[in-house]
């Protein structure tokens, strides 16, 4: 029998037990599902106060002139699968060839041109009849392969389309009635994270998640980094065309040997002609010995992508205008460079699209693993890369959601409001929080916007960091009344949080951090509220978002005693202690 990670805080949670008198939700954030069309994560305490999850990123298209010209992919495909929200039930959804697309007529899917032996599923049912006004998934499958050599979303030739999009995924093998109705149920897994298919990872031949959420460009994350456009990059005295390394055209001002290329102070190029003009890269190398000047890293003659002032190793993105690589000595660079790398990324560019995050029912990003990437100028968040996904796309290592919230800082979680989470006699909420940023943002709350003003409206409770300090807030009917910690750094480690109100009552307001005594304060009053309870926002969901993890949300409808605040962290310790990471499986693990 295999025993993992899972298996073993599984047991432990078993043999300790948390306390469970009045406990009246546990949102443990181990897996997501789908209720009534929304995605949910379950609450497992049986008092079906489940989470509605508010982190899913999408791309929207007005029908005037948006749209994602991804080019001549050359993939074959055999099963299209998309995500989409439909502003009218008449709309231009993609093309895949010239001849070959797809629209939605008077709420009926339409597949222009041949697609022979074709199935179409709208929400894991065998159906062409689609709405609008709610995110649908479709998959289309055929018997005979289609070459797609002219994708683009969002229009069909000149005609455009209005809808969100998100999740598009191309396969070069047909999915069976099993496939799609797992692909439904599990939108945070890929097909292939089935054990019971016989789709494998290589039939994936492209992946936008459109989940970016800024910049001009749409990854392809179902596509490896291209192969390698630069010979001998690396300068390496073996090469084949040692010593001469006839591959570069050098300025008079550079000389290869031992392994670098040098300039000696003058002004001239460095070049290759491998590129393809339109292509996005991704371009490494390392630059020593440097005494003066400046290097100019360019894809295309003219086209700078980055200037670089210092020894070290540097990565660049862009676009090239030409064939041409260079690397230009400017003002007199004095210095060495080598392992010179430059690969394709697989790209769709935006024309006018925008983002919307904070979606409901399709991939959630924070029941996922997630990079914060800054190839351009605007920071995106990029999933895990299928075929390496300690890494995205562009090879940054991803932050492992390690079973909780892994929030992004745009998204939250929402629980409905309802009488088994009333507060008026008392209550108690813990979680635990991996702190990630310092930056000010909301944990749980469940009413009050903490700076409100006291006393009458937007009673509740909320928990907060702000200048690395964690502050516990209860409005009640009579005052404001707040207890914080002493400062901490976003360090990357789990800490445990529960907070213990009792109306009326000396030292009413506990705030637990880890197993240290509570920070309390007396209290007066009562908490009679009707707000949802939000996780990673407070009531108003408007700012401060979360972007750290969140684990394990409890809530109590009375007070804990130090004691069994104790035995909760004593649970939870182990799958959060200093340097834990229980996601032992990477993409296998999310959504489970």
């Amino acid at each position: 029998m295999l025993i993992t990670i899972k298996n073993i805080i599984g047991s432990i949670r078993n043999v300790l037990g948390i306390v469970t008198d009045g406990l009246k939700m546990w949102l443990p954030f181990e897996r997501s599902e789908i209720v009534s069309s929304t995605q949910v994560a379950p609450d497992t305490s049986g008092n079906s106060n489940n989470a509605t999850l508010y982190t899913g990123k999408a791309l929207s298209f007005d029908g005037v002139n948006d749209y994602i010209d991804c080019g001549n992919i050359g993939v074959s495909l055999k099963t299209l699968a998309f995500w989409i929200n439909l502003d009218s039930t008449t709309e231009k959804v993609l093309q895949v060839t010239s001849s070959q697309s797809v629209e939605v007529s008077s709420g009926t899917i339409t597949l222009n041109g041949t697609w022979t032996g074709s199935t179409i599923y709208v929400d894991a049912t065998a159906t062409s009849t689609i709405a609008a006004s709610s995110y649908k998934r479709v998959v289309i499958t055929t018997t005979s392969a289609i070459t797609v050599d002219d994708l683009e979303l969002g229009r069909i030739g000149s005609s455009y389309g209005d809808f969100i999009l998100s999740d598009l995924e191309i396969y070069d093998t047909p999915w069976t009635q099993a496939d799609v109705t797992y692909d439904y149920n599990k939108p945070n897994h890929l097909v292939t994270d089935n054990p019971s298919t016989s789709i494998a990872l290589s039939n994936l031949k492209g992946y936008w998640a459109l989940s970016e959420g800024n910049g001009s460009i749409a990854y392809d994350s179902g596509t490896p980094l291209g192969s390698e456009e630069i010979i001998d990059g690396d300068f390496s005295p073996t090469s084949p065309n040692a010593p001469n390394f006839n591959d570069w055209s050098k300025g008079s001002n550079w000389s290869i040997s031992g392994g670098y290329a040098t300039s000696d102070g003058g002004t001239g190029n460095l070049d290759q002609t491998t590129l393809t003009i339109g292509k996005y890269y991704k371009v490494t190398l390392d630059v020593s010995n440097m005494t003066t000047g400046t290097l100019s890293v360019r894809l295309g003659g003219s086209n700078q992508i980055g200037n670089i002032n210092a020894n070290g190793t540097y990565t660049f993105y862009g676009t090239s205008n030409a064939t041409v690589f260079r690397l230009r000595a400017q003002s007199g660079f004095d210095g060495s460079v080598d392992n010179i790398s430059v690969k394709e990324v697989s790209i769709g560019t935006i024309n006018g699209a925008t983002y919307v995050d904070q979606q409901s029912t399709i991939p959630q990003l924070g029941m996922m693993d997630w990079a914060k990437s800054t190839p351009v100028s605007d920071e995106i968040t990029l999933i895990a890369n299928p075929n390496n996904p300690s890494q995205d796309i562009l090879g940054n290592s991803v932050r492992l959601r390690e079973h909780s919230f892994n929030l992004d800082g745009s998204g939250y979680a929402e629980v409905a409001d309802d009488s088994s989470l009333d507060m008026s006699s008392g209550f108690s909420v813990d979680f635990w929080v991996k702190l990630n940023s310092d930056e000010r943002q909301w944990f749980v709350t469940k009413g009050t916007a903490v700076n409100s003003p006291t006393g009458q409206s937007d009673k509740g409770f909320g928990t907060t960091i702000l200048n690395n300090i964690i502050y516990a807030t209860v409005n009640t009917s009579v005052a404001k009344y707040q207890v914080n910690s002493t400062s901490f750094s976003a360090s990357g480690q789990w800490i445990y949080v529960c907070v213990s109100y009792e109306d009326n009552t000396t030292n009413g307001l506990k705030l637990y951090i880890n197993q240290d005594s509570p920070i309390e304060t007396t209290v007066s009053g009562t908490i009679d509220e009707t707000h949802n309870l939000v996780i990673g926002s407070n009531y108003l969901k408007g700012s401060f978002f979360a972007s750290n993890q969140i684990d394990s949300v409890r809530f109590y409808n009375r007070p804990l005693s130090s004691e069994e605040v104790a035995k909760n962290y004593k649970v939870g310790e182990v799958s959060h202690k200093a340097g834990s990471s229980f996601s032992d499986d990477f993409s296998g693990d999310y959504g489970n």
